[in-house]
């Protein structure tokens, strides 16, 4: 177990951990890629700052489990590539914000599974699994299930947005119970699947100020607004 609080800047050109437990850390990190191969994070928080810079979270041989049962833990990157692979993000206890908050960023979801995360219905401006600023988001092959946040699973702003093959179930939000859009953010959603999920405001996807979306081959099955 490593508990601890970090800061590593350019200390090594890349720094990969492996099969490997971190609770209670705090991790800063400025200036260079960063591989989280097989392990388990509980109560952690990264935050990377760099141009470019290439963050991967994946599962090779080993289950992986991003904050299990912790009462915080997240992600937030500046001006980096996150790519989030072949894991499982679960969360059984209330969050304080997203997950993941990424600015200037290019994030990559592939065939992972998002569920059982909450957060609390006062933080206005947070999704349950991302929220993201001025960034390309792709998002394949992936399931949110059964989420809680005033924004939905993900809250994109001035941000370019691709889902495809993901299925959206059981969320419950304020805006949006699949997707929160707004602010000049333009998303294709292609062969989805959104079931029971219910928001105040648009059950499956919410889209405002100059938002431009693209449905097709889609499914749209018992979302409501309450």
């Amino acid at each position: 177990m490593i508990a601890s609080k970090i800061n590593i800047e350019n200390i090594f050109p890349k720094l990969s951990l492996s099969r490997i437990t971190l609770g209670n850390c705090n991790w800063t990190i400025h200036g260079m890629n960063v591989n989280i191969l097989d392990s388990l994070m509980s109560q952690a928080f990264f935050t990377f700052y760099g141009d470019d810079i290439n963050i991967l979270f994946e599962k090779h041989n080993h289950p992986l489990v991003l904050f299990d049962r912790s009462s915080f833990g997240k992600v937030e990157a500046f001006h980096v590539y996150l790519k989030v692979a072949n894991a499982e993000l679960c969360k059984t206890a209330d969050n304080s914000t997203s997950i993941l908050t990424v600015h200037n960023s290019e994030v990559l979801f592939v065939n992972t599974i998002f569920k059982n995360i909450r957060l609390p219905s006062l933080d206005i401006n947070s999704s349950a699994v991302l929220t993201s600023n001025s960034s390309y988001i792709f998002i394949t092959n992936c399931s949110f299930y059964n989420n809680s946040a005033r924004l939905g699973n993900i809250a994109a702003r001035e941000s370019q947005l691709a889902v495809n093959q993901t299925r959206f179930s059981w969320t419950h939000a304020y805006l949006g119970g699949g997707l929160s859009l707004s602010n000049n953010t333009d998303a294709r959603v292609e062969e989805c699947y959104f079931m029971n999920n219910e928001a105040t405001y648009s059950g499956a996807i919410y889209a405002e100020f100059n938002t431009s979306v693209v449905v097709s081959k889609s499914q749209f099955i018992s979302n409501k607004a309450i």
